[in-house]
């Protein structure tokens, strides 16, 4: 029987080692590395770069990265991780890049890599595998430009912008991301025993095309590039965007001190636990964002350029979208929680498929009151928080429910997290002629039971009192508030 069951639990933990196999990197050029012509490789083959041509290492705002020029510029990252290339039955191939305004797209040629097994292909004579940017198209030859398989967009790279490229493939199946978005497919490529089937790729350039008289890729410069020996899924493909958008690994995923863990969300548990190495100060920071950045692609690329750019440990979601004026206290215009928090939900999820589980997502919960302040402001809540109490009322039951529903749809996206914000006690509210308080009537229940919601099943709350409106004299209203941090 132990023998059984020693042979079970080995085959359980061999079953878990397979499933959470790393992608393993044949070649990593992060471009922070290079000594005069030589771009290192960090991964553990070390099949680094020669940077040829008018290609040169440079350095800008804070970031390294390789120029490619304007007279026969390119990479040269050898035979080497050609002949792994060959071997491989899946693979990812991923740079990040930008091409400068005044450089042209147009003709033939501009290959951002090139894995050839010939140094002037034909139409029907060389092998190779290719990702071009004049038309967006990743290519697999057997033979000359005549004899390919691709997926393409069919339009021109983005110019004066940091963009980033990942083609994978798994078998014959293509597929080609932009900037973390799936762009295009194709499951009939030629594989890579069919591509190279007897000689493997000897040719293999970052910028330079594997044609006679095409264009090589000038103006353009490389500050990440990386091949994988494995198709790296969407969740993967999306956090490698990511990675790469901070342009640094420091940036992400690494922390400065000794002894303090990668992952964020570990930084800020021992935090709480008081755990933590004293050498290192959790962050978080946060703002508005202007009218282009509130919702949809905008808010996404916002939150996470904050993010990465502040190097922060928690990832705080705004919420950023006006509220529905109500011009008077009937119940004809309930907030509609579909309505209203929807379109932060699908922002929510969205970050959440960037980030994984490493960070904590936090979402903003505005009270009950403060969303009232939005739609009626200040001096028509006051009055009808006096004059018409049960209409009151019934709006704040209302506000309350929309907010619950959005609490829930967070937590069943995966948030484990919240930020929650209280306001109201300020002085100003305490002086109003309300029976019980103003704060013990309106505040105290709305808040207790949408922050009770927030607190349960989750593993971080931030209780937020806001002061906004004016000074606060007693701060003991709130003692009994969940809140892990205050």
């Amino acid at each position: 029987m132990t023998h059984k069951k020693t042979f079970a639990f080995t085959c359980a933990l061999l079953w878990v080692s397979l499933l959470t196999a790393q992608p393993k990197l044949l070649l990593h050029y992060d471009l922070h590395n290079i000594t005069g012509n030589t771009v290192k490789d960090l991964s553990e083959n070390h099949f680094d770069g020669i940077l040829k041509g008018s290609a040169t290492a440079f350095h800008d705002a804070g970031l390294d990265f390789a120029f490619l020029g304007y007279e026969g510029g390119y990479i040269d990252m050898g035979p080497g991780i050609g002949d792994l290339l060959q071997q491989q039955r899946d693979f990812t191939v991923a740079a990040r890049y930008k091409v400068d305004d005044k450089a042209s797209l147009e003709g033939n040629g501009y290959f951002l890599w090139a894995f050839s097994t010939l140094e002037e292909n034909t139409k029907d004579k060389g092998r190779y595998h290719a990702y071009k940017l004049n038309v967006q198209r990743a290519e697999n030859s057997i033979g000359g430009w005549s004899q390919e398989t691709i997926l393409h967009i069919n339009k021109p790279s983005k110019k004066g912008e940091w963009q980033h490229a990942v083609y994978t493939q798994r078998g014959s199946e293509g597929r080609l991301y932009l900037n973390g978005q799936l762009v295009a497919f194709n499951n009939d490529m030629f594989t890579m025993d069919a591509t190279f089937p007897n000689e493997a790729p000897q040719y293999n350039w970052i910028g330079r095309a594997p044609f006679h008289g095409d264009a090589f890729l000038a103006g353009t410069s490389i500050c990440d590039f990386r091949v994988y020996d494995t198709a790296l899924s969407e969740a993967e493909v999306k956090r490698l965007t990511l990675d790469s958008t901070a342009m640094s690994l420091e940036a992400y995923g690494k922390r400065p001190c000794n002894g303090i863990p990668a992952d964020k969300k570990e930084v800020i548990d021992r935090f709480i636990a008081g755990s933590l190495d004293p050498s290192y100060t959790p962050a978080l920071f946060y703002g508005h964002f202007g009218s282009g950045q509130k919702l949809g692609e905008g808010a996404l690329k916002a939150h996470l350029g904050l993010f990465l750019k502040g190097g922060a440990d928690i990832l705080k979601i705004q919420t950023e979208q006006p509220m529905p004026s109500i011009q008077d206290l009937t119940m004809d215009s309930p907030l509609v929680p579909e309505d209203y928090y929807r379109p932060t939900v699908e922002l929510i999820k969205e970050v959440l498929s960037y980030v994984g589980n490493d960070v904590y997502v936090m979402p903003t919960i505005l009270s009950a009151h403060q969303l009232a302040r939005q739609a009626f402001g200040d001096e028509r809540l006051m009055k009808y928080a006096v004059d018409c109490p049960e209409a009151y009322r019934r709006m704040l039951d209302s506000y309350t429910h929309a907010i619950l529903w959005y609490i829930r749809k967070c937590k069943a996206a995966g948030v484990e997290a919240f930020f929650m914000a209280t306001q109201g006690g300020e002085k100003k509210f305490y002086e109003l002629k309300v029976p019980g308080g103003f704060f013990e009537t309106w505040i105290r229940p709305c808040d207790l039971k949408v922050m009770g919601e927030c607190d349960k099943g989750t593993r971080l709350t931030i209780l937020h009192i806001c002061d906004w409106e004016g000074p606060m004299d007693d701060l003991t209203r709130y003692l009994d508030y969940p809140g892990k941090i205050v």
